[in-house]
């Protein structure tokens, strides 16, 4: 925290502030009741834009998309999404979206003080783009940001860095997002542009799967289907391959996830009449387990963005019933035991993880997951044991 005094305007808004002691508290456990910091944050909430800190409109959006994540994290799907759409709406009505668009560049509102304030303001706008596809797909609901997909979103994708000395921010910027979804454009590599990209891919395939079965097909003719996949195939080839030498860091590793997790909920719902699909399912699912192991196993001291709660039991319900088909197939049986493994481990600080429907569904589907799903090892382990007492 800045060496400023209570009240001095260079300090953050008071609902930024407060937010960010809420988390601290819950990822703590130390200080006040974290119900008391709670109604402070939404009493600041409900003032700051009124106030007049001169960064209270960013610092509100900011707060929003922290509360949210609080909500998100600890499964209260209702208050999560309406604090993610307060900051979609807030992001909108204050041309977040339109940040170096040449239709707006000039006007008061975008004149920023250096690159590192534009900067932020563009982390803002992606960031609740993200975290709104988050939410769309845990609603299994269309995102509310379609109307930006016809050319309204200017804004560059996000930067890693910028420097006050190394403006490289692009002059201008005109139709970002529906250039990358059309597949006219293949800029944005940083890794908050790749977390971005992902999230959108992940709603986008999560659009596609909740289409009706008689829709499917015209889907498929239209070549939306065949579009989708190509798209989500040019960004998974913007990461160096993960493998011993080269541990990727962590949110490398959740946008992997989630560039998987769109795998599986575009092919999954043409997994059982095209082959192509099925295997793409399947190595979706393990690759998932596999970037896990780059997670460390004790929930102590690791913590982990929320939404990998949401990937992981995706992963599950696509193994389970594969596991039921192929019961002797070992490799399938170890990666959704090690998957189930670690949701069981985080679920404690990570109460999203009981409480999401799939991971509702996927607990009633392993209540007897020793006795079912391993039935076939048990028993040949079993009758081998009996066979060696007997020859004894």
């Amino acid at each position: 925290m800045l060496p400023h005094t209570i009240g001095d305007m260079a300090r953050p808004s008071p609902a930024l502030l407060s937010v960010v002691y809420l988390w601290s508290r819950h990822l703590s456990a130390q200080g006040p009741p974290e119900k008391v910091l709670l109604s402070s944050v939404l009493h600041h909430l409900s003032e700051d834009l009124s106030g007049s800190h001169p960064r209270r409109v960013l610092h509100t959006i900011q707060a929003e998309v922290l509360l949210s994540y609080y909500y998100l994290r600890n499964g209260k799907v209702l208050e999560g999404i309406h604090h993610a759409d307060a900051a979609l709406s807030l992001s909108i009505a204050s041309d977040l979206h339109r940040v170096k668009s040449p239709d707006i560049i000039g006007i008061s509102s975008q004149i920023f003080a250096n690159p590192i304030e534009e900067g932020e303001h563009i982390d803002a706008f992606w960031t609740v783009l993200a975290l709104n596809n988050h939410w769309s797909v845990i609603q299994k609901s269309h995102s509310v940001y379609l109307p930006l997909q016809t050319g309204a979103v200017d804004t560059p994708w996000p930067m890693d860095a910028i420097h006050p000395e190394s403006p490289v921010l692009p002059v201008g910027s005109r139709r970002t997002l529906e250039d990358f979804l059309d597949g006219r454009s293949s800029y944005g590599l940083s890794e908050k542009a790749l977390y971005a990209k992902s999230s959108i891919l992940f709603e986008r395939s999560n659009a596609i799967h909740n289409v009706h079965d008689k829709d499917r097909h015209a889907i498929v003719q239209s070549g939306a289907f065949a579009h989708l996949d190509s798209l989500i195939n040019v960004v998974q080839s913007s990461f160096p391959p993960i493998d011993g030498s080269n541990q990727p860091r962590s949110t490398r590793v959740v946008t992997q996830m989630l560039l998987y997790a769109a795998i599986i909920k575009l092919h999954r719902p043409f997994s059982h009449e095209n082959k192509s699909s099925y295997r793409k399912l399947i190595l979706a699912a393990q690759s998932i387990a596999h970037l896990t192991r780059s997670i460390p196993s004790n929930p102590q001291g690791c913590q982990i963005n929320p939404i990998i709660g949401v990937v992981w039991a995706l992963a599950c319900e696509t193994l389970t019933p594969l596991v039921a088909s192929q019961g002797g197939n070992e490799e399938l049986v170890g990666s959704l035991d090690f998957l189930v493994g670690y949701m069981t481990r985080f679920s404690d600080q990570n109460p999203l993880f009981s409480k999401y429907p799939f991971t509702l569904t996927l607990h009633s589907r392993l209540n007897n997951y020793t006795e079912t799903l391993l039935s076939p090892f048990q028993s040949h382990s079993t009758a081998n044991a009996n066979h060696t007492r007997q020859s004894g």
